[in-house]
């Protein structure tokens, strides 16, 4: 019995020591040995993350001490390092941003600061487009408060209101319309086309841009007879700049006349989708021809224009002949399809 007594106890000694051996072991190996390339990418991006942490609490805690002191302009430039620190704000930092530089809008709107006031507006509507920017794809009701914040925030600029509200209301007509809410965006844009006309007047680029936006948001609805609407206002837009300034030869001008050139066939290309898609064969295929026939007058230094693009043109036009059986436009078009791949 003692024997085996004694037999056992080695057994069991002996056991524990190979298990402590293997464990030891598998320790080293895990402490020694390479990580795996995820392993690394993962370890680095969390050590970026806490240094951008660090970074951006350093300086928006530098930025706080600065609104105590009334250094208003020391703060504001403060939190826009702290913005940039990092990739993308949290929540919570970019809900401690925006606390902190409204609090500077109003502080330095009630002592008359007015310049500081302006910063702080001024980077609340551009954080507040980001935040949109950011949100609109997998978020749009958040993204629209968001840009619906940056408007609000726009109404209190002074010389850059206009432009400001003009970029916030793209976004908001934008967002809305991904939103299916149409009639909403509609709104926004015709808005937008008031407040620029009566503040820009007829010859702004920008006109053209807002009413071919307006025409997509009512082909959304199939709303055809106003897309036609709205794409003839954009049509008549570049007339007025190209007739404008076609024979001034100055830099800008030639940029106006080059960019009007370009949204015209954009515009009439529109044009001859609604009317095919309102039933109008001969319109659409009128539209189409006067779009392949278009001619700058008086010519000025221009020369012969090309609208584009011809072949998306050109090959509506060939299938509203053939829904139509126009064996003339057919014909025609066919070959003029044909020239433009020669």
């Amino acid at each position: 019995m003692r024997a085996s007594r004694i037999f056992e106890k080695t057994l069991l000694w002996l056991l524990l020591a190979i298990f402590a051996s293997v464990v030891t072991s598998a320790i080293i190996r895990y402490v020694t040995s390479p990580r795996s390339p995820q392993e690394e990418v993962a370890r680095q991006e969390e050590k970026y993350k806490s240094v951008n942490q660090a970074k951006f609490r350093s300086l928006f805690d530098a930025g706080t001490r600065a609104i105590r002191d009334a250094q208003y302009s020391q703060a504001l430039d403060s939190f826009r390092e702290a913005e940039r620190s990092t990739d993308q704000p949290t929540p919570d930092q970019y809900a401690s941003l925006k606390k902190s530089r409204q609090e500077i809008a109003r502080l330095c709107e009630a002592s008359g600061c007015n310049s500081e006031a302006e910063g702080a507006y001024a980077d609340l509507v551009n954080s507040a487009l980001r935040e949109g920017d950011r949100l609109e794809a997998g978020q749009p009701a958040a993204a629209l408060a968001e840009y619906e914040s940056a408007e609000q925030f726009s109404q209190h600029l002074t010389a850059t209101k206009q432009s400001s509200l003009l970029q916030v209301r793209r976004k908001i007509a934008y967002c809305l319309s991904g939103m299916h809410r149409y009639p909403e965006a509609v709104q926004t844009t015709q808005l937008m086309i008031d407040d620029l006309r009566a503040t820009a007047g007829e010859y702004d680029p920008r006109l053209t841009s807002l009413y071919l936006q307006l025409a997509e948001t009512y082909s959304h609805e199939n709303d055809w007879k106003d897309t036609e609407r709205a794409t003839m206002f954009a049509s008549q837009s570049c007339d007025n700049i190209i007739e404008r300034f076609h024979q001034d030869r100055g830099e800008e001008a030639v940029g106006l006349v080059g960019g009007a050139i370009s949204d015209k066939g954009i515009a009439m290309h529109w044009l001859e989708i609604a009317y095919w898609r309102e039933g109008n064969t001969d319109l659409a295929l009128s539209t189409a021809d006067d779009y392949f026939n278009y001619k700058l007058e008086p010519a000025g230094g221009w020369g012969v224009i090309r609208l584009y693009p011809q072949k998306d043109v050109a090959n509506l036009a060939l299938q509203i002949a053939t829904e139509a059986n126009r064996q003339d436009a057919i014909d025609l078009w066919r070959q003029r399809l044909n020239n433009l791949h020669e």
